[in-house]
């Protein structure tokens, strides 16, 4: 595609490469550019960066680029209220408990519009979204570590106040407070949330493509990598940033093969990225000056048993000086990597360590993908052709295991569902389609009918066959009966799922969720959708049957065959049909045909 005219939203767009995508599409005259970073002082520097560039552009070349650049900041992994504070400062017990929830909760009950990477998604409606965040990093640098250990260390606590040596009501509070920040540091749970509201984002606004500049955590080293945070090599905190790069990079081929959102690219430089430029002047840790301290010969400390890694000026007397200077040299600023001296820049980037690529190679990647070009390093695609999926041979046997199992199922009776493949969804449409198949056999039959009668049909099938009503409940799958107020059961219900209160409320609109998820369903209004699915199935299977008048005999259908050889309904391919189709859960290289439009139902 091309971005002219349209909106491109780039997260990230201060750091070392977002600043390089953001050059590199101006060229191609998009008509708005929204440069998002954390702070509102990164985001305002950007696009007056990016502004000045485009007006010495326009200077240069005959079309002038008529970019509108619009700066957004804030954390794009927290919710409104929690955009522009730092996430590790983020202590008070309410505030924790707000993140373990937007983390943990079912999405349903998210509020998605005060989540601020949706709400800013919804805001400008990008048809195009580049991601240049370093994920890994933000995710797995929570440290799940460190509070593990500090979690640990207030149980001690929490054991001794027990046992009568401590304070009992302060070591419960500490570890509650423990608990809270042990939970909100968990990697996985964290970003599967984060993919999760990016896709429903780009899903609502019909965002046409999504770039992401990934990582492999490493470099592009292996586990001999020398360059740790600690004196384990390498670190558990370091492989935990590319194990959370490569779970990354699996969600997104999932969202790659979802048809209803973005088109996904995942470009993952695998070495050093640098640079964005080279002084000399006063050296930072992140955004804080190194200062400079003394210890004079004369005042060195002896070795003893035990060493403080913390020592502060005040409780070292006059043996720690503080200078009230700050550490000066020359520098190259890699970015997200921050400042590195002459020495360290040659020793990660000779050959054999790190070595390094440019953003602006990178950039130019994202835009060729961008424009239909084939870079071979989109690693999303490299998946899909180096997966090994479905085969001919499988279609094949395919056939030859239904054929066997059809004909144990004539000497000994047909079997449906058993919800050890899940969802209880699954279970609970092969059994009402079943039913149907029981009361009806034929989709013409069904077709004849009022939903009612097939409401009061299908009751009586259950009431009468104990066999068919015992298999049903036995999984776990209950039975709403026709009047919406009697259930059949077994000892479990498997939907809704156990969190943790075996007693559930009941209201009319969770009894609808309950049945859409997993009960079998014997209402007049869910009879009044499977017969709409019964006059979808007949125009489809007009459209694919090759022995009507007319019929095109095309390869351009899917010719599955929704009907067993008596011309009864076969409910396995019927609801793989509903799966695919009615709630779009098709894989990204199945598209289904388009059923004829609806008749009237009949009442």
């Amino acid at each position: 595609m091309t971005v002219r005219g349209e909106t491109v939203l780039v997260l990230g767009g201060w750091g070392l490469v977002g600043r390089a995508v953001c050059h590199e599409l101006m060229q191609d005259h998009p008509k708005r550019m929204v440069v998002c970073s954390l702070t509102k002082e990164e985001a305002e520097e950007a696009v007056r960066d990016l502004e000045r560039e485009r007006d010495q552009m326009n200077e240069a070349d005959g079309e002038k680029i008529k970019t509108r650049f619009v700066a957004e900041w804030g954390d794009i992994f927290a919710r409104l209220e929690f955009k522009d504070r730092n996430a590790r400062e983020i202590k008070d017990n309410k505030d924790l408990e707000k993140i373990i929830d937007d983390t943990f909760n079912d999405l349903k009950k998210i509020n998605l519009d005060r989540m601020f990477l949706y709400h800013m998604i919804n805001k400008y409606k990008p048809a195009v979204v580049i991601d240049a965040i370093n994920t890994a990093t933000i995710v797995a640098y929570k440290d799940i570590y460190a509070a593990t250990l500090d979690l640990r260390l207030k149980l001690e606590a929490l054991e001794k106040a027990q046992a009568g040596s401590g304070d009992l009501d302060q070591a419960v509070r500490d570890i509650g407070h423990s608990i809270r920040e042990h939970l909100s540091s968990i990697y996985l749970p964290r970003l599967i949330r984060h993919i999760q509201i990016m896709y429903l984002a780009l899903k609502k606004v019909r965002t046409k493509f999504f770039v992401k500049i990934g990582t492999t955590g490493t470099g592009g080293m292996g586990l001999n990598i020398p360059y740790t945070h600690s004196e384990e090599k390498p670190s558990q905190k370091l492989l935990s940033k590319s194990a959370v790069a490569g779970a990354h990079s699996l969600l997104l081929f999932l969202m790659a093969n979802t048809p209803d959102t973005a088109f996904t690219i995942e470009i993952k430089p695998a070495a050093a990225i640098a640079w964005k430029s080279i002084d000399h002047g006063t050296v930072k840790r992140g955004k804080t000056p190194i200062a400079l301290y003394d210890n004079p010969p004369k005042k060195a400390f002896a070795l003893g048993q035990y060493l403080s890694l913390d020592l502060p000026c005040a409780q070292a007397g006059d043996r720690i000086v503080d200078t009230g200077k700050a550490l000066e040299a020359v520098y190259i600023n890699t970015g997200e990597n921050g400042l590195f001296s002459q020495g360290e820049f040659t020793a990660i980037t000779t050959t054999g360590q790190m070595e390094y690529v440019t953003p602006e190679e990178i950039a130019r990647n994202v835009r060729a993908e961008l424009l239909g070009g084939n870079t071979g390093h989109d690693i999303i695609t490299a998946l899909k052709n180096s997966i090994m999926s479905s085969t001919y041979r499988a279609g094949f046997m395919r056939d030859m295991a239904i054929q066997r199992l059809n004909k144990l199922e004539k000497e000994h009776g047909e079997s449906v569902a058993f919800e050890i493949l899940g969802p209880p969804r699954l279970s609970k449409l092969l059994y009402e389609a079943y039913l149907l198949k029981q009361a009806y056999g034929t989709p013409e039959k069904i077709a004849a009918q009022t939903p009612a009668d097939m409401a009061a049909k299908l009751e009586g099938l259950v009431t009468k066959n104990a066999d068919l009503r015992q298999a049903i409940i036995s999984i776990g799958v209950p039975i709403l009966l026709s009047d919406g107020e009697r259930l059949l059961r077994g000892p479990k219900i498997v939907s809704p799922p156990f969190r943790g209160d075996n007693q559930i409320p009941l209201t009319p609109r969770l009894v609808d969720q309950y049945c859409e998820e997993g009960w079998v369903d014997l209402r007049v209004a869910n009879l009044a959708v499977w017969r709409q699915r019964i006059e979808k199935l007949t125009g489809l299977l007009d459209a694919v049957d090759w022995s009507k008048e007319g019929a095109n005999t095309s390869s351009r259908f899917n010719r599955k065959n929704y009907l067993d050889e008596s011309g009864k309904l076969n409910i396995g391919e019927i609801v793989g049909w509903i799966f695919n189709t009615e709630e779009g859960g098709s894989r990204m290289n199945f598209v289904p045909i388009k059923a004829r439009p609806l008749k009237p139902l009949k009442q």
